[in-house]
């Protein structure tokens, strides 16, 4: 298993947390959920910190730069969804960037100065993409500093979530729950 893999949905097991597996029925041919919930887990650590990171990057950037991102298909929202879509795409890239940091740092705890740089790094990605716009004046695209102001207080949340709650939940539930089942198995 890579030291550095990734678990970027977070943890199916949050979900199970409130029900007791074996009170809910087999899933896929008679797999149980436990089952189920080990093999995902074992699949999304075992994939490298910062795959997740540079996927989320380039998926910001297309639809960030791309001229038409969802094609001619128009989607209407209230005033001010584009604002809000910048906050939670931010949020989100935030906390994956952070979640990568400490799946790389594991044993270690990572350091709020790094995680606060980090966090700086996302809100200038924002600005990057603001810039980016700004010099494609042929197509859809146009600069908005109001944009940049929503990826900044996305990325600040994401901060705060990240380190407040998920990162420390992640450790605790994910990494350390493996990193000694992983030892004990290794000391029979």
């Amino acid at each position: 298993m890579p030291k550095n893999g990734y678990h970027f949905l977070y943890d199916i097991h949050f979900f199970t947390t409130f029900a007791h597996p074996k009170l809910l029925p087999n899933a896929i041919g008679g797999t149980t959920l436990t089952q189920l919930i080990k093999t995902m887990k074992s699949f999304l650590r075992s994939i490298p910190a910062g795959t997740a990171t540079i996927i989320l990057l380039g998926i910001i950037t297309y639809l960030s730069l791309a001229d038409r991102p969802f094609g001619d298909t128009h989607i209407s929202l209230f005033r001010g969804a584009d604002k809000l879509v910048h906050i939670l795409m931010y949020l989100v890239l935030d906390v994956v960037v952070l979640l990568d940091y400490t799946k790389h740092r594991y044993p270690h705890h990572t350091n709020d100065n790094i995680s606060l740089a980090f966090t700086a790094c996302v809100s200038l990605y924002g600005l990057l993409m603001e810039l980016a716009q700004l010099m494609m004046q042929e197509t859809s695209r146009s600069y908005d500093i109001v944009d940049w102001y929503a990826d900044t207080f996305g990325a600040v949340l994401g901060f705060f979530l990240a380190r407040l709650w998920v990162c420390r939940w992640y450790r605790h539930h994910i990494i350390s729950h493996h990193h000694h089942h992983h030892h004990d198995k290794e000391s029979e």
